[in-house]
């Protein structure tokens, strides 16, 4: 393959991928009531925190309605996420690094460490 039929065909798929792109784009603008679509964070397709990072607010509310001392994991709050709202994502991992921030300002406490394939399991505080 030459130089110039690489670009040429570069040329076209970045077309089609455009083309795609923006029809996506005004699906997501319809449903959503015309506010702009979720950005990617570092090129990975987890939703941006955006103002204030809404899904920490969904997952320290999540917390806060569970009664004093619940036992729970990183998936407990993933899936109340997820149900508060399912347009919000974020990765396992953000949560984990969320939690453990909630854990040393002693917020919730850490019931068992996780360790290997094992969860580390939380407990929500006593009021």
């Amino acid at each position: 393959m030459s130089p110039a039929e690489y670009l040429k065909i570069r040329a076209k798929f970045q077309a089609e991928f455009d083309e795609k792109l923006n029809a996506l784009n005004l699906i997501w603008a319809a449903q959503n009531n015309d506010t702009p679509p979720p950005k990617l964070i570092n090129g990975h397709d987890h939703a941006a925190d955006g103002a204030g990072g809404l899904w920490r607010e969904i997952a320290r509310h999540v917390i806060t309605q569970m009664p004093p001392g619940r036992k729970f994991t990183i998936r407990e709050i993933e899936e109340g996420i997820a149900e508060r709202d399912p347009r919000i994502s974020t990765s396992r991992a953000s949560i984990s690094i969320f939690l453990r921030g909630l854990a040393d300002s002693k917020e919730i406490d850490i019931e068992k460490p996780g360790a290997g394939r094992k969860a580390t399991t939380y407990k929500a505080k006593r009021a």
